[in-house]
């Protein structure tokens, strides 16, 4: 009889042991699916930003290949109004010298 009182006591201390283990085992989970929910909310965030950054860089980009394509443009005519049949690079005459 003694020993199936021990027995009575044990397992009532293993399910009590068990619940509590069961209780921290939910609370950690639910701890890490919020956790994921914030990582998944900040990465969405993040997405949107190199998205924004990404948009923005083209513009210049563009912008930029619109200013160089104006000023080659500009660099072109004024090139071509310049005759160079006109224009003679002067020469240096070189005198050979033997000593």
């Amino acid at each position: 009889m003694i020993v199936s009182l021990e027995a009575i006591f044990l397992s009532c201390f293993v399910l009590i042991s068990q619940n509590r283990q069961a209780e921290k085992d939910r609370v950690r989970s639910d701890i890490e699916y919020e956790v994921n929910i914030k990582a998944e909310l900040e990465i969405g965030h993040l997405h949107e930003k190199t998205d924004r950054i990404y948009e923005n860089m083209m513009a210049r980009f563009s912008n930029l290949e619109k200013q160089m394509g104006l000023k080659i443009t500009r660099l072109s005519e004024s090139s071509s109004s310049i005759s160079t049949a006109s224009y003679q690079v002067p020469r240096k005459d070189r005198k050979s010298s033997v000593k």
